[in-house]
This record gives C-alpha cells, sequence and structure tokens, in this order.
C-alpha cells in the first residue's frame, strides 16, 4: 500500500527539481539536533532530534525520523514520515508514544499510535483505539506535518518576497475527526545573521502563518537550507513564546 502510495505521489509530481533537491545525494543522510525552549506559562526545555535520509531510489524519497524528548511530563515520541517527489508530497506517517497512566485508562491503549498514508488523493488518519476517530483528508494540494515541514520547506524557492502556499496538521494533537487541514503561507522576508550552538548562519527569514499563529523560521542561504531556528511570536507583545534552536549538525 505504501509503495503504491508513493508511486502515485511520484507520478504526480511535474516540477523541476531545486538546488536543495540537486546539492542531496541519493542515500545520504543528515543528523539535526534541536533544543526547544518555551516561556508561556511557565519556562521548559525540551529536545527534538531528526535523521532525514534520501533513499536510493531514482525519483526522490525522503524518510523523516524524529524523537521528541519531553523531561517535564517523562516522554518520548517517535516518528517516521516519508515524503515523495520533487514536490515532497506526503506519503505515510507514524507517530508512537507512551502514555501516562491517566491516559492509558482514558484511551484504553498503553500506547498511542497515529498513522497517517496517502493514497489516491486522499490522506487517512487512523489511531490504535477506538476512543479516537478516523479521518480522511483530501488531498487538495501541498500538506506537511510539524515532524515534516523541516524538510519541506527546505524545498521552496528561496527568493525575497516569495510566497508559498499549502497545508499543515499537526498529527501527534489531532484528536477529533477533521476534512481539511489548516491553511498556512511561508513568505520570505529576507536575510539575516543567526548564531546557534551549531554555528553562526546567514539565513533565509521566513515568516509563516498558519491558523492565526504567527512564527518566524530561518534557513541557510546555501543550497543545503538547514533550518536553524524557529520563533512562535506572541501576537500582543511580539516577544517569542517558543524557540528551536539547532544544536548540532551531522
Amino acid at each position: 500500500m505504501i509503495i503504491r502510495a508513493l508511486l502515485v505521489l511520484i507520478l504526480a509530481a511535474a516540477v523541476n527539481a531545486t538546488e536543495f533537491m540537486d546539492s542531496w545525494e541519493p542515500g545520504k543522510s543528515e543528523n539535526l539536533s534541536y533544543e526547544i525552549r518555551t516561556f508561556q506559562p511557565s519556562e521548559t526545555v525540551n529536545y527534538c532530534n531528526l535523521k532525514i535520509t534520501r533513499t536510493k531510489d531514482k525519483a526522490p524519497i525522503f524518510i523523516v525520523e524524529q524523537k521528541l524528548t519531553i523531561p517535564g511530563q517523562s516522554l518520548e515520541l517517535y516518528s517516521t514520515e516519508t515524503y515523495a517527489g520533487e514536490n515532497l508530497q506526503i506519503a505515510s506517517s507514524e507517530n508512537s508514544f507512551k502514555l501516562p497512566e491517566q491516559g492509558a485508562k482514558k484511551l484504553e491503549v498503553d500506547t498511542l499510535i497515529i498513522k497517517a498514508l496517502a493514497d489516491q488523493g486522499k490522506l487517512t488518519i487512523s489511531f490504535n483505539t477506538h476512543r479516537l476517530p478516523r479521518s480522511v483528508l483530501q488531498l487538495t494540494g501541498p500538506l506537511t506535518t510539524t515532524v515534516g515541514f523541516r524538510l519541506v520547506s527546505r524545498n521552496m524557492d528561496f527568493k525575497i518576497g516569495n510566497v508559498r502556499d499549502y497545508e499543515f496538521i499537526n498529527l501527534l494533537t489531532l484528536k477529533d475527526t477533521i476534512s481539511k487541514a489548516p491553511e498556512a503561507r511561508d513568505s520570505i522576508m529576507g536575510i539575516e545573521n543567526v548564531r546557534t550552538p551549531a554555528g553562526t548562519f546567514d539565513c533565509y527569514k521566513v515568516k509563516n502563518m498558519v491558523s492565526g499563529s504567527e512564527s518566524y523560521n530561518y534557513y541557510t542561504t546555501d543550497a543545503r537550507h538547514i533550518p536553524v531556528k524557529t520563533e512562535i511570536i506572541d501576537p500582543k507583545s511580539g516577544q517569542p513564546t517558543m524557540t528551536q534552536i539547532l544544536q548540532k549538525y551531522e
């Protein structure tokens, strides 16, 4: 089923490869480590580790593996997503995490597993518990998730003033049936110098708007377009409520 979904998405992609795609050799992997710091309602620190691999297939297929560690809740969330074709359309997603005692009792499973599969223009989202409803989204355009956006956004046309519209979904917080993912927009604002523990980089500053929420993402200006920093902004104060900063890149 997943292979068929991949083939459909590859055949549907009809744009030329970008510099990002050209610079990533088949079979190559990269590892990125981030610190996620939230400031409201209280300051907390979480960690995200990503491994992104381009397979050796002739057409572009990328696998994104994420481990999200939340020390304050003793939680570790694991995700694996597949993106295919020159447009990097989502093909599949699988997410799992062990539930705390109260959540396990409510959902009647010790470990929650969330799966999503794209096939014939639809994304079917299912859970391993009858307590959460199955959803089917119509894929009318590009769609990405909180796991995959760090890959897919790197494939955009990085020119100041350019805008990219797509749909965005957070599978890890999905609790209700939905038929359409929220609309999102990336706008390339300019170039800024960004200092991180992984190094100092010249970056494209990209404004992101989704469901009324404003954030800024910073991607290196070289062909790799590494995502080095994210800031979610409080609309009232204009100050960051969350930052995600690159700690290590391999």
